[in-house]
């Protein structure tokens, strides 16, 4: 089972849920704007947009949405790689995965994973 499909168990999360209708170019932007009412006054920190990142690479992936996925998924390794016990990384290789080796998603994103991580 793909990794992005954990997700279900928590779009009800009340501090995430809010942050779930953004596209990616957005979100830092509806945080910052934002971050008291969807967080009731909390500071929004690496590790908790890291985790909505995670979770939109989630949402997206399953809509078949794979470059904005990937998006998501990167930049939630940029913020925090240990969420999700490196999730954002695995969930970009089941991208790789489903759309194979020689896909032009596929090798374009591993170049560019292959620089974040290294």
């Amino acid at each position: 089972m793909c990794c992005f499909v954990e997700y279900v168990d928590y779009v009800t999360n009340p501090d995430i849920k809010p942050l779930l209708h953004y596209k990616p170019s957005e979100l830092s932007l509806a945080v910052d704007q934002r971050s008291d009412e969807l967080l009731g006054g909390a500071e929004i920190d690496a590790a908790e947009l890291a985790e909505a990142h995670y979770i939109l690479g989630c949402r997206t992936a399953l809509q078949g949405e794979w470059q904005i996925s990937l998006d998501h998924f990167l930049a939630a390794i940029k913020l925090d790689r240990s969420v999700r016990d490196d999730g954002g990384r695995l969930g970009a290789l089941d991208i790789f995965n489903v759309l194979g080796q020689e896909h032009e998603i596929t090798r374009e994103y591993q170049r560019k994973l292959s620089s974040l991580l290294f």
